[in-house]
């Protein structure tokens, strides 16, 4: 008879790591939720980050052609390379999900892959970035996260929770959050809900590769004083050698009112004005 998540759990039997802010998922539903996201086919390769006690990985294996877990917990590492030493299609790294290069396996087995993570909230911005950066060698990311980063991530322009990552997330990435999940589907219970979201890689982004680094010095600059008018936050954040007469010219060149405030401007703005940044430097 199969296990269940939580006689997973009793089998492991060492306390979850809160330096790696580990909980493991006991909640069936939430893990059917995410095979049904994550529309597994035998062709597929996925990498899990965080894979646990193994519950889900078990479950996707048997779905897919291969499977490659990212644990960086050396007791978690020795758990699943004990109970699944007989799991076909199975590769367990003991690694750093943050410096993975995804790219790199993407290219080496001639695949693009499917991500399912269950991100430790320590790491949720940072391994979002990362995740930007490699994008290329996604077709469907399902990512776990607290309740608080998803609704910054899919908030609506305007809002309090609207910010920088709203913005990058929304030039690279199709975004749907599907299922908020309460702590309780939690083991330990943290302090904080969690949500489900899917990420879809656009086949076309926003803006072209030469203008991101000038998209991203924008939008860094904008938010780093959110405060303030979108001009005023520019003209103390932006980089060095830009008038104000400049700024103002690149903003009317924009057709966007220097007044507004940074979490007023849509992503397609901030790409309107990282296309005039690079194309046309202001002086």
């Amino acid at each position: 008879m199969e296990k269940t998540l939580k006689e997973r759990v009793r089998d492991y039997g060492n306390r979850p790591k809160r330096s790696l802010g580990q909980v493991f998922l006991i909640e069936p539903s939430v893990q059917a939720k995410i095979l049904e996201m994550a529309e597994l086919d035998s062709g597929d390769t996925v990498v899990e980050i965080g894979p646990g006690t193994g519950a889900l990985t078990r479950d996707m294996l048997r779905r897919v052609k291969r499977l490659i877990a990212l644990e960086i917990d050396p007791d978690l590492v020795s758990f699943l390379r004990e109970s699944m030493r007989n799991s076909p299609g199975f590769h367990l790294l003991c690694a750093d999900a943050l410096r993975f290069d995804y790219e790199r396996a993407a290219a080496v087995l001639r695949t693009r892959l499917k991500l399912v993570a269950n991100l430790p909230y320590v790491i949720s911005a940072p391994m979002i970035f990362t995740l930007i950066d490699q994008r290329r060698a996604f077709s469907l990311l399902i990512l776990m996260l607290q309740k608080e980063v998803a609704q910054r991530l899919t908030a609506a322009v305007g809002t309090k929770q609207y910010g920088k990552l709203s913005v990058f997330c929304r030039v690279y990435f199709h975004l749907h959050l599907e299922r908020q999940v309460p702590k309780t589907c939690f083991h330990p219970v943290p302090k904080v809900d969690s949500a489900v979201l899917r990420f879809i890689p656009r086949e076309r982004p926003l803006l072209p590769e030469q203008a991101e680094a000038a998209f991203r010095e924008l939008v860094r600059a904008a938010f780093s004083k959110r405060r303030k008018t979108l001009f005023n936050a520019l003209r103390t954040s932006l980089r060095a050698g830009i008038s104000e007469e400049g700024l103002r010219n690149m903003l009317e060149a924009c057709d966007i009112d220097p007044r507004r405030r940074p979490e007023t401007l849509s992503a397609e703005e901030y790409v309107r004005m990282a296309l005039h940044l690079r194309e046309r430097p202001p002086v």
